[in-house]
């Protein structure tokens, strides 16, 4: 993951899995080992992808050794997810593609979250009312609803996430990506935003089909 609203530990658990909580819930009661790696942002993530995927995919022995000391094993696929950002997603693909296919063709996908994970956050404005409770929530959640009815389009001036944390601000409040990010992730329902964002559903329905979870 690039970031901490997709992956750093919080209060209130680790970003995607709140969202994938069905899966989450699924690859324990499996024992399927699954772990998040946080970097902080694109570029940090890109310059150092090689080294996290061979890490997890072909560690050294002596890692190895390690891990099956401690009853963690090798890892055999990897998920890179990270915001799109508005740029060009073929050209994106094809530079972490030439990073990670030359020894692990087959081994890994590369998702988005289009054009932001806020678009994600936003497809369901009710996940507010649980997030901002104890504040306006009818003002936040009225000011939200019409960024939900196309949360993945490409306009990008501005962004998804400056949207929303202006509308949250137009009632008082704040929207913090690793305060409120990882709490709004979980609040929402994941159905409604599959059904809305295609970028969303594209990485769920991946995830199920690895851990061989049925739809």
């Amino acid at each position: 993951m690039e970031g901490k609203t997709e992956g750093a530990p919080t209060l209130w658990g680790k970003g995607i899995w709140n969202i994938l909580k069905e899966e989450t819930a699924w690859m324990r009661g499996k024992k399927i080992f699954h772990t998040i790696t946080v970097r902080n942002g694109k570029r940090d993530l890109l310059s150092n992808l090689n080294f996290l995927v061979t890490a997890h995919l072909c560690p050294s022995k002596k890692t190895l050794e390690r891990n099956l000391r401690i009853g963690k094993p090798c890892g055999d696929y990897v998920i890179i997810l990270m915001d799109l950002d508005c740029q060009d997603e073929t050209i994106l693909k094809a530079e972490i593609g030439a990073v990670a296919s030359a020894n692990f063709e087959g081994r890994f996908s590369i998702h988005f979250a289009t054009q932001e994970i806020e678009s994600w956050m936003v497809a369901d404005p009710n996940g507010f009312r649980e997030v901002y409770k104890r504040y306006n929530t009818d003002c936040i959640v009225n000011k939200v609803t019409p960024l939900s009815h196309d949360p993945e389009r490409p306009d990008c001036n501005p962004q998804i996430s400056d949207r929303l944390k202006e509308a949250v601000e137009k009632c008082g409040e704040d929207y913090r990506k690793s305060i409120e990010g990882p709490q709004l992730l979980k609040a929402v329902n994941p159905s409604l935003v599959a059904s809305k964002c295609s970028y969303f559903m594209r990485l769920r329905n991946d995830l199920r089909c690895l851990i061989e979870m049925p739809s």
